[in-house]
């Protein structure tokens, strides 16, 4: 056996091959400083949180990234067109009462001092594609709950949707 021959020329390039499963789309990134009070026992919309989007139909994963100082137990809840955007997925929401709003999205315990960071993300199903208006609003059980704590601090979502 001889030495191995030089390398020859490359040959022509192949056939494109099958496309890809499309990606995720980004729609918002939204942050703000503007403080919003919320009293004791009903949602409240926050201040500089009412955004115009446009989605295809796929489902949203929605990210929340809200500083909360004050009240009691507290959470938020992502609107779509005004209804809670869990409701076209289907998602469980318990009842609430003028003393213990639902908490369907999860709660943290807002009193005691300090901020705290409310950072829950979840995928809202079935939302149909078209031009919307989202919204995010707030709630505590007890007193009044500052969010953004007199505009010194920033909370943020993000909104992308999935193929």
């Amino acid at each position: 056996m001889g030495p191995p021959g030089p390398e020859g020329p490359r040959g022509p390039e192949g056939p494109a091959g099958p496309a890809g499963e499309a990606g995720s789309t980004f729609i918002l990134q939204h942050s703000w400083v503007e403080q919003t009070l919320v009293a004791c026992c009903v949602f409240r919309p926050l201040v500089n949180v009412r955004l115009p989007i446009t989605t295809s139909g796929g489902p949203l994963m929605i990210f929340m990234n809200v500083v909360m100082t004050g009240g009691g137990h507290s959470s938020c809840q992502p609107m779509i067109d005004g209804t809670w955007a869990g409701q076209s997925g289907g998602f469980p929401s318990p009842p609430g009462s003028a003393v213990a709003p639902s908490w369907r999205e999860g709660l943290i315990q807002t009193s005691g001092g300090g901020s705290r960071l409310w950072t829950p993300t979840r995928v809202y199903l079935n939302v149909p594609a078209g031009n919307h208006v989202f919204e995010l609003q707030c709630v505590t059980d007890l007193g009044t709950m500052s969010v953004n704590n007199n505009g010194s601090v920033v909370s943020s979502l993000s909104i992308l949707e999935l193929r």
